[in-house]
């Protein structure tokens, strides 16, 4: 990763890393993280199939998404879907109403 740091210093650019306490949700109740290293691997699916198994346990459920690179980023910091309105209410392009 700094290797690829200094190439993007020595081209003119600045980036920040940020430390885990920087980017991570504090949590108050359960947490089950749903991660891969690259897309396309069924992240949707397994988070939804997750979500399905709880519901049917009574739990109530909260599902938070790292922000995808396909809007605008910094009108899409903060976003909370409880229903597929809300999708219109955000301006969901095609990608994220697939994602969603």
């Amino acid at each position: 990763v700094m290797k690829l740091g200094s190439i993007v210093n020595s081209a003119g650019a600045n980036y920040v890393m940020l430390s885990p306490c920087q980017t991570m949700l504090r949590s108050s109740k359960p947490v089950i993280a749903v991660c891969a290293v690259r897309t396309g691997c069924g992240k949707s699916q397994t988070a939804r199939y997750i979500c399905d198994i709880l519901r049917k346990k009574g739990k109530k459920i909260a599902v938070c998404r790292h922000p995808m690179p396909y809007g605008n980023l910094l009108s899409q910091r903060v976003q909370r879907f409880s229903s597929l309105d809300d999708l219109v209410k955000y301006k969901c392009t095609v990608e994220e109403r697939e994602e969603y």
